[in-house]
């Protein structure tokens, strides 16, 4: 018999909305990934993803170009450049 197992880490602010609105970013646990979204046209348009640690469970706005990512797994926080559509510093915990 194979017996397989599903580990998920539960997410705990996977959602977070830029301070002026126009941007979402979206945890994708599963892809290891920070998933961003335009809202300036009323909808959310898939725009770019960042990888970011194991199990990202967390997402919050620094500002507009600035986002903080809580990885589970990793232990770590990364730092996102929106602008630069990349991890600019890597927190351990």
């Amino acid at each position: 018999d194979n017996v397989f197992v599903n580990f998920e880490t539960p997410q705990v602010h996977p959602l977070d909305m830029s301070p002026a609105g126009v941007t979402l970013a979206v945890c994708n646990t599963a892809n290891g990934t920070a998933d961003i979204f335009s809202l300036a046209g009323g909808l959310p348009e898939f725009m770019f993803q960042v990888p970011v640690g194991l199990d990202p469970v967390t997402a919050r706005f620094r500002s507009e170009a600035e986002l903080w990512v809580v990885n589970h797994l990793s232990d770590s926080v990364s730092v996102v450049d929106l602008l630069a559509q990349s991890v600019v510093r890597t927190l351990q915990t």
